[in-house]
């Protein structure tokens, strides 16, 4: 995935959004539903793109 120049594999970001995600002392639930929601929104990003 590539925007603004920067490069970003979507292993690294899963990541780094995860562990960010955790940090925030968020509910499981809620840490949960905002993975799914942003994982609909690269779908259908990359998706559109191709």
């Amino acid at each position: 995935m590539s925007a603004r120049g920067l490069e970003v594999t979507r292993a690294g970001l899963k990541a780094k959004t995860e562990d960010y995600l955790h940090h925030t002392r968020l509910s499981s639930a809620t840490i949960d539903a905002a993975a799914r929601r942003a994982l609909a929104d690269v779908n259908q990003a990359t998706s559109t793109a191709n």
